[in-house]
């Protein structure tokens, strides 16, 4: 195995303090919030409407700020901005649990979009990237992993949390976890101090960490990237991706409900999909080491397609739970290959404003997903109208990504 520097290990340690930060960071900014909500309402009165804007907000804070945390990832480092993401939304936890009014909760939450930015995916991928030739799909695929090990530990610790303490206490404690993250990343985070060497090969066929070594003068800025059909094709077909994934993520337990299933199997049903998120994320990271990665990126994105097919009535208990395992691992698969073909698109020395500003992107589709699922819902009081967008955008996102290929043999000399 090679790594872009001569010490051994020292990638892996960069590997280990990613997936802490994302089981830490992502899985308090993602996925407690839903489990204090009920909570909140109760105490405040507000609507379920009033309290989603909060949400809303949270995803174009992202969207906007993401650029921004790219660049500096390339002109400071990471461990810089991860520090003050962090310390961003320890500052936001905190706040959290002193809320008192409508517009608190959104100022806060605009805080923890930004804070989660500069302490989750965009720097943790753009990180390893450059630590990683070979292998780089494995070492992407288990630092993603965070996310969906958050996506499981932190709503179980947020619950018990909110049974004991109530959730004001529940947010002071958890920002204290937060807190904690400033050990792993000036501990562990850094870039590597030399790149080594190797003849890059262009041949778009290629595995995911065979075509994006070595030469760092080849790789594109972001101003030559959004020049290309690369760019806009992966960036824009990701996007659809995560507004259906975001529509699912969200509504899949009211949906499943809807069509007759009982609340306990819809809920097993979505928390096989958060599982599966997690399980795919290794699985696909893996695979892109040993195939081609544009074509396994095809594969990736057109299983939800066949997987929500499922979703349409029949009252067959096992379909729910087959959709779950297929677009779950395809959804984990997602968040392993696409920072990996930004590298192979681009190469790495500039990861951090490409994928900052691609992450703009997913982050608008993230947040009107659910609002989009909510109004064809209550204009047609069916979820199969939901299903059939969902099917047209998977396949839509596949169209979008089958233009990527190798941009910097595009803008070589001569």
């Amino acid at each position: 195995m090679k790594e872009t520097q001569s010490t051994g290990q020292g990638g892996w340690s960069v590997v280990a303090a990613g997936f802490v930060c994302l089981t830490v960071a992502a899985g308090v900014g993602f996925y407690v919030f839903p489990v204090f909500l009920g909570s909140i309402q109760e105490e405040f009165g507000w609507s379920l409407t009033r309290i989603s804007v909060a949400i809303t907000l949270w995803g174009f804070a992202g969207a906007i700020f993401s650029p921004l945390c790219g660049r500096w990832i390339d002109s400071y480092g990471t461990r810089k901005v991860m520090v003050l993401g962090t310390l961003c939304q320890f500052a936001a936890t905190i706040l959290l649990s002193q809320i008192s009014v409508l517009w608190h909760l959104y100022a806060v939450m605009v805080l923890s979009s930004i804070g989660n930015i500069c302490n989750t995916y965009v720097p943790v991928a753009a990180v390893i990237a450059k630590w990683f030739d070979e292998r780089r799909g494995t070492a992407t695929g288990v630092a993603m992993l965070g996310l969906g090990c958050g996506g499981f530990v932190m709503p179980l610790l947020a619950n018990q949390l909110l049974e004991n303490y109530g959730w004001r206490t529940g947010y002071f404690a958890l920002s204290f976890c937060v807190l904690g993250l400033l050990v792993p990343i000036l501990l562990w985070i850094r870039e590597p101090a030399q790149r080594d060497t190797a003849d890059t090969d262009t041949d778009d066929s290629a595995p995911a960490d065979q075509d994006t070594a070595g030469d760092d003068e080849a790789d594109l800025r972001l101003g030559q990237a959004v020049r290309t059909r690369s760019f806009w094709g992966v960036g824009v077909g990701d996007a659809i991706t995560g507004l259906v994934f975001a529509i699912f993520t969200v509504q899949l337990v009211f949906f499943l409900t809807e069509a007759g299933f009982q609340r306990g199997t819809a809920t097993a049903a979505f928390a096989t999909f958060l599982l599966c998120l997690s399980l795919g994320t290794a699985l696909f990271g893996g695979i892109a080491d040993r195939v081609p990665l544009r074509g396994l990126m095809l594969f990736c994105y057109a299983l939800p397609a066949v997987a929500t097919v499922c979703l349409f009535p029949s009252g067959i208990v096992a379909l729910p739970f087959v959709f779950a395992f297929v677009c779950g691992a395809a959804g984990g698969g997602r968040s392993a290959l696409f920072p990996l073909a930004l590298a192979h698109c681009f190469g790495t020395a500039h990861m951090g404003a490409i994928y900052g500003l691609s992450n703009s992107l997913f982050l608008i589709g993230n947040s009107l997903g659910p609002l989009i699922g909510g109004i064809i819902y209550d204009q047609t009081g069916s979820s199969q109208g939901v299903y059939v967008l969902a099917i047209v955008l998977f396949i839509g996102s596949v169209a979008l990504i089958s233009v990527m290929r190798n941009e910097r043999t595009r803008f070589a000399p001569g």
